[in-house]
């Protein structure tokens, strides 16, 4: 198992990192320069709350069903099409709900017309990631890692269309942009269902009530939790906004929380992956401390040194993209990004105590961090604005990570020890004193960055921080005994006739 994660882990990185960058800073980040911070910021608010509500499109429906997947194979085929048609009529629930709270806070007639399409295009995100839930949860990570890549790759390609190709850049408006999302989650969509439909035995549609108080019933703790974690993870722009009405300062936040949001990127990955397979070992036993301990070395060495870098090169950086940021723009920019070091505990360990089912202890944490969020974010916004957000972000993420750190070492017995702890936090005080040092050397800030960078690589490898050694066998060994129990799983689901229904 542990072969499998780090081997498609390489994939998935390579695809990711290929793409990804190029969607956030030359298609994202010109659409805001195209359209004004102004118009940007609405844009960014609005997608917000509809992700906010997103989780009333799924009622954690694909967490579950991931697990389930995973666990037990041979219900792919007995419950997608039930599965399917909850999603569809879940979609017009969050329809509702959601223009009626923008409506009742206060957001323009007019302003529903951007929202009406961005919650088509949460409704179809939402479908692309049920989808792959199916895919990954009978472990098929390459072709959920071509997945998580094809609809970003498609709205480059129509977005640089009419940024460029076009010469329309001068008349762009970010309906433009929402449009091109819809258009690409659709075929995202569509592809994702050819891969899928092998799967998948006969299909019959129909549904019955005791089938979906039963999925409601077993999902609806993952709903509650998801909620909850949306609600710290995105209402600040929400605060910001219903706060500083008419302001720029939702956009100036955008433009440093697209930089988190480049890196968050590398967490997301280690969660799809990590999943399905702490679900399947869970219920079939495994060292689960060995890749507890290899994923966290691997998510929290980039995640210390890029939040360094970028807190000790934070107006370097910014000015770099957009030469007109200001100083608190900058000074939130430096805040938000160490918040990717706590946010990386929460991918690991928080991911574990959801595979685990430990969704109790996860719900009453997230619900301390939306109220300590909401808290700083109500005191500091008014004089601080976007600075007081980012504070609040670092602030409930910080509280979410060393409780559910604690909770997986109590639980599991699993996390980092002692040396890796010293080793990791060593690697702060090296890059400052690295920067010092070259500083008085007055070099170009870009040789800073990559001087820190090879010296925080050589630190990594010196002191077996990271044991390459490890991971390269970890890749070659033939682990036996996952691939038979993938091979009579195979066997089962081909042979087996379908006993029951959801009808």
């Amino acid at each position: 198992m542990l072969r499998k994660f780090v081997s498609n882990l390489g994939l998935l990185l390579v695809l990711n990192l290929l793409i990804k960058p190029i969607w956030i800073f030359a298609i994202d980040r010109n659409v805001q320069n195209a359209v004004g911070s102004e118009e940007y910021g609405l844009y960014f608010v609005l997608f917000d709350l509809s992700y906010v509500f997103s989780i009333f499109l799924d009622l954690g429906i694909t967490n579950y069903n991931n697990r389930n997947i995973a666990q037990h194979r041979q219900t792919l085929g007995k419950y997608f099409a039930a599965l399917f048609q909850m999603k569809a009529g879940l979609g017009v629930l969050y329809l509702i709900l959601t223009s009626g709270f923008a409506l009742f806070i206060g957001y323009r007639t007019q302003d529903l017309e951007l929202l009406g399409i961005l919650l088509f295009n949460q409704f179809l995100a939402s479908l692309l990631l049920f989808m792959r839930s199916n895919i990954s949860g009978i472990l098929e990570f390459k072709k959920d890692s071509i997945l998580s890549i094809l609809d970003k790759s498609l709205m480059i390609l129509f977005c640089s269309i009419l940024l460029w190709c076009l010469d329309l850049q001068a008349e762009f408006n970010i309906m433009w942009f929402a449009y091109a999302q819809g258009i690409s989650y659709l075929i995202a969509v569509f592809v994702a269902w050819l891969l899928l439909r092998p799967y998948l035995s006969k299909i019959e549609f129909g549904i019955s009530k005791a089938f979906i108080l039963s999925i409601i019933k077993q999902s609806l703790p993952y709903a509650i939790l998801i909620l909850f974690m949306s609600i710290y993870y995105k209402s600040g722009t929400v605060i910001l906004d219903y706060l500083s009405p008419g302001s720029s300062a939702v956009g100036e936040y955008a433009k440093s929380y697209r930089i988190l949001d480049s890196v968050i990127m590398l967490g997301n990955m280690f969660v799809a992956l990590l999943f399905p397979i702490f679900s399947n070992m869970t219920r079939r036993g495994g060292d689960l401390n060995e890749i507890v301990q290899i994923s966290s070395r691997l998510l929290l060495i980039p995640a210390i040194v890029v939040s360094t870098l970028c807190f000790l090169f934070g107006s370097e950086v910014l000015h770099l993209l957009y030469p007109e940021a200001s100083e608190r723009t900058i000074l939130a920019f430096r805040v938000l990004m160490i918040s990717f070091i706590p946010i990386s505990f929460v991918n690991i360990y928080g991911t574990l105590l959801t595979a685990s089912g430990k969704l109790k202890y996860m719900i009453g944490v997230s619900a301390a961090a939306i109220l300590l969020g909401f808290s700083l974010n109500f005191l500091l916004v008014p004089e601080n604005a976007e600075l007081g957000t980012a504070i609040a972000t670092l602030s409930s993420h910080s509280l979410a990570a060393v409780f559910f750190y604690g909770i997986a070492r109590s639980r599991h017995q699993v996390g980092l020890g002692s040396k890796d702890v010293v080793l990791l936090v060593c690697l702060m005080p090296l890059a400052y004193g690295i920067h010092i040092s070259m500083a008085a050397m007055e070099l170009n800030w870009i040789l800073e960055v990559l001087g820190i960078g090879l010296v925080s690589f050589a630190f990594v490898w010196l002191s077996g921080l990271l044991k390459f050694r490890e991971l390269t066998l970890v890749l070659l060994r033939r682990d036996s005994s996952l691939e038979a129990h993938i091979e009579e799983e195979e066997e089962e689901r081909g042979n087996r006739t379908e006993n029951s229904s959801p009808h």
